[in-house]
């Protein structure tokens, strides 16, 4: 029974992310399992496993191009001084890696289409 009451407070949880246009790793492993046939285990995996190359490639210094779609990179963002935002005294960030996501062409042309 266990199982049970676990799988449907995912599938409401799934469905309630759908209805505030959110996608997510399970919702995106449910649709690639929809349009492939495969198991929503296996679809999981692959999602997953997508994943780790991206990650373990923007770690190392790769650029992760998906043509369409936009380039994954890290770079170092510099020391600065910001205002911390109750106190108002000046605090000193350190230097540190991001990642920064730059959209591809036919990205930004869909979006631009999207206006509403």
């Amino acid at each position: 029974m266990k199982t049970n009451e676990n799988f449907n407070k995912v599938n409401d949880f799934s469905i309630l992310m759908e209805r505030q246009k959110i996608i997510n790793k399970y919702i995106l492993s449910r649709k690639i399992s929809e349009n492939f046939d495969l198991t929503l285990k296996r679809s999981g995996r692959i999602v997953s496993k997508i994943f780790d190359v991206i990650s373990e490639a923007i770690v190392k210094g790769d650029r992760v191009l998906l043509v369409g779609f936009g380039t994954f990179h890290a770079r170092n963002r510099k020391r600065r001084r910001i205002l911390h935002p109750r106190t108002r005294e000046p605090i000193e960030l350190p230097e540190r890696r991001v990642v920064q996501f730059r959209p591809g062409k036919k990205l930004k042309r869909m979006t631009a289409n999207q206006l509403d």
